[in-house]
């Protein structure tokens, strides 16, 4: 019996082992607001999937940054080509470089001629509508696409919409966030004017939405600067420090108006991190330890249960 207790404790130990390569194929490490230690799957499949990385900020420079001026390229390509799907895309060039009014004229033609109502071409007159500065047709648009489609862009229309009532209003706070480092009070739902959105919803709309509009809207802008810090608080409170710092780098990026507070968080949000990192580096050394040490026993038990069992008496049977 004993034999088989050490060979289910050597098991115990190999799989214990094994443990940590095996998790970090699914889990990542981050850190809550409050310096304990969190395990989050950097990426987390929803709707269209998003991922809560740190090269999130990066990929976001990388699109800030573009000058869209490959799509000039597609504008000659496809200026005299004739069909639904080539004219749809004519349109979509000449948006990505800034000739807004032909994209619009284009796209009212395809919707004249089209036989069956078409959301490609709603989503993009309303996104061609808003960055010419017709906010009321651009609201038309992107909601009569969102009927068309109510699951269209993974279901994160919602927030465009809402961007654009935002702007309406005269406003800039898609969310109303008084306090964007207040991480004290995380919700598992979260509302949006008369909608409810659960944590992922919400980082999956903004995710989805700013990365749409980082190629047309560049720095300072007020809304981009809200929703930014918004999925900076969301993630902070739900996921973890670490890919938070990026979102609220790009909410300092596009000019947020706590720009000085959030600056002044980071290093206490890095040492913070730091300090977790360093605990958790002291807790795996002491497991492993545990581990190795626990191993040891094992081998020096069995070796010595084999000695003990070649010394015993040979037993006589009468």
């Amino acid at each position: 019996m004993r034999s088989r207790l050490i060979t289910a404790v050597m098991h115990t130990l190999v799989a214990f082992l094994a443990a940590p390569f095996l998790m970090a194929c699914i889990w990542y490490h981050g850190t809550a607001p409050d310096g304990t230690s969190k395990q989050y799957e950097p990426l987390k499949i929803h709707g269209a999937g998003f991922v809560v990385l740190r090269a999130t900020a990066d990929t976001f420079r990388q699109i800030i940054n573009s000058d869209n001026s490959s799509w000039e390229v597609k504008v000659s390509e496809l200026a005299t080509k004739s069909g639904f799907a080539a004219r749809n895309d004519y349109a979509v060039a000449l948006i990505y470089t800034g000739d807004y009014e032909q994209a619009i004229k284009v796209l009212h033609e395809l919707e004249e001629q089209a036989s069956n109502p078409s959301y490609e071409v709603a989503a993009n007159l309303g996104t061609a509508y808003e960055l010419s500065g017709n906010l009321d047709q651009a609201l038309k648009w992107i909601t009569e696409g969102m009927k068309r489609d109510p699951k269209s862009h993974y279901g994160t229309e919602w927030l465009h919409q809402r961007i654009i009532q935002t702007k309406l209003d005269g406003k800039s706070e898609v969310f109303e966030l008084e306090n964007p480092l207040d991480f004290d009070n995380p919700q598992a739902r979260y509302t949006a004017g008369e909608q409810t959105f659960t944590s992922e919803e919400l980082i999956t709309a903004i995710l989805y939405q700013t990365s749409e509009r980082a190629a047309f809207v560049k720095p300072e802008d007020g809304v981009m600067a809200n929703l930014f810090a918004m999925g900076g608080n969301v993630i902070a409170s739900t996921v973890a420090l670490e890919p938070a710092i990026d979102m609220f780098e790009l909410a300092v990026l596009y000019g947020h108006p706590k720009s000085q507070e959030i600056q002044a968080w980071f290093p206490e949000a890095r040492k913070i991190i730091a300090w977790n990192n360093n605990m958790r580096s002291l807790r795996n050394a002491g497991l492993w330890a545990a581990g190795i040490g626990a191993f040891i026993v094992a081998a020096y038990l069995a070796v010595r249960y084999q000695r003990k069992k070649r010394n015993l008496p040979p037993v006589h049977h009468e």
